[in-house]
């Protein structure tokens, strides 16, 4: 009775995963194909820093009070869509590389976490307290785990770090100074919950299964 719940778990934040950065990631390259090498005037990009920002503070809050995992994922994808969207303010020449390394990055991630999510909690239990203390029971796929974690919230020198840097350095470059610190503190919002998650892999008793 074990295998079918945690297939079907890992399904589900596969699914998760897809939808939290393939589908966004795709949109947003869509708009980088469309507006990468078009000059916007001063009005245009005061919308989309706006936007940006709104994005940001809004997914962050919104997934630091999350009690299940693949909601707070959705919702924490709503902010980093916001870094993504934020990229547009460039106006240095890097907004398409700039995106296509932030969509590899995040991307990429969401999938490993959610992958080891599936393995660290099998079953039903959909939770984040059910990550409590699996380090002890599953030591390599909670450092993997974490390190995502991490990687989400910027922490260098992980890879989600570096593309948050671009996207902030070609927005300062570009003059936005001012812009790039209110995202900057939107981002560290961010940080809050992921560093929960991290933590939670070493406290308390496990809530996981045992490997076998």
């Amino acid at each position: 009775m074990v295998g079918p719940p945690t297939r079907t778990r890992a399904r589900d934040c596969t699914v998760t995963g897809l939808l939290a950065s393939v589908v966004k990631g795709t949109v947003i390259l869509a708009l980088v194909r469309i507006f990468g090498t078009v000059g916007l005037n001063a009005e245009t990009t005061a919308i989309i820093a706006v936007l940006a920002m709104l994005s940001i503070f809004y997914g962050n809050f919104a997934a630091i009070r999350q009690r299940s995992f693949k909601r707070l994922i959705a919702y924490s994808s709503i902010a980093h869509a916001g870094y993504m969207v934020f990229a547009l303010v460039d106006t240095t020449g890097g907004r398409a590389s700039d995106l296509l390394w932030y969509v590899a990055i995040y991307a990429s991630t969401v999938i490993v976490a959610c992958a080891a999510f599936a393995v660290l909690c099998p079953g039903e239990r959909d939770d984040v307290q059910a990550l409590d203390g699996a380090f002890r029971a599953r030591p390599v796929i909670a450092l993997v785990f974490g390190l995502a974690m991490l990687s989400l919230a910027g922490i260098p020198p992980l890879p989600g770090f570096f593309a948050k840097l671009f996207v902030f350095t070609s927005v300062v470059a570009s003059g936005y100074l001012a812009a790039a610190a209110v995202a900057f503190v939107g981002s560290f919002i961010g940080v809050t919950y992921y560093l929960a998650l991290f933590f939670r892999l070493f406290a308390g008793d496990a809530q996981t299964a045992p490997a076998e």
